[in-house]
């Protein structure tokens, strides 16, 4: 039995085999047709002929078939890893920017402001959590009138607040902000990457890089 090596491998060997068969048999679709004129020749094999060349045909065709899903995998693989990067390096730079602070204070009031009643729960990030001193958590209580307990938690950047209850709760961290607008961000980074592999996959006038460290 043959052994086969790497898919692309596969594809070429099966490409390479139906471009022989087929000249094979347009070869012997050539003579089959020159012997109709001596007396009772094969006279099924052109119709023979014509079903295998066919066959060899639409080989052919599976193969490059193949061979173009393959590179679409390739490409799809090569977007999600370098998109997965950028995703990376974000998060990281959101948690470490200089405006960090302004930016979660923000996002605490929004998520404050959305629970009912008049007490909540706001977790933050252990990175800066410290920064957030009584004054202004109490400086919060005035803006929202609500009581607020402050705890701790493990997110990237952003908070978390919730009813002392549990019951009810609004995620405004960094992650949950990413999954709510997934769908967006997924979009243009794959519309970005694609117009750096292949400028004319995308309508962008300056493409954007896409080297990686």
């Amino acid at each position: 039995m043959r052994a086969w090596g790497s898919p692309a491998a596969l594809i070429a060997a099966l490409r390479d085999e139906a471009a022989a068969e087929i000249e094979r048999l347009e070869r012997d679709s050539a003579l089959a047709m020159d012997g109709l004129r001596a007396p009772a020749t094969a006279s099924m094999a052109p119709a023979d002929a014509d079903a295998r060349l066919a066959a060899a045909r639409r080989l052919a065709a599976d193969a490059e078939a193949d061979e173009d899903w393959q590179d679409v995998v390739a490409t799809a693989t090569d977007r999600d890893a370098w998109i997965a990067e950028i995703v990376r390096r974000g998060r990281a730079a959101i948690a470490t920017a200089p405006d960090v602070e302004s930016w979660t204070a923000t996002l605490a009031r929004e998520a404050v402001e959305a629970l009912p009643g008049d007490a909540c729960v706001l977790v933050l990030p252990g990175s800066i959590a410290p920064r957030f001193g009584d004054a202004w958590r109490e400086a919060l209580e005035r803006q929202t009138g609500k009581r607020i307990a402050i705890e701790v938690g493990t997110l990237a950047a952003g908070c978390c607040a919730r009813t002392p209850d549990g019951r009810v709760a609004f995620d405004n961290s960094l992650e949950a902000r990413e999954r709510r607008a997934q769908t967006a961000w997924r979009a243009e980074l794959a519309k970005r990457y694609d117009a750096a592999v292949d400028p004319r996959a995308s309508e962008l006038s300056t493409p954007v890089a896409v080297e990686t460290p």
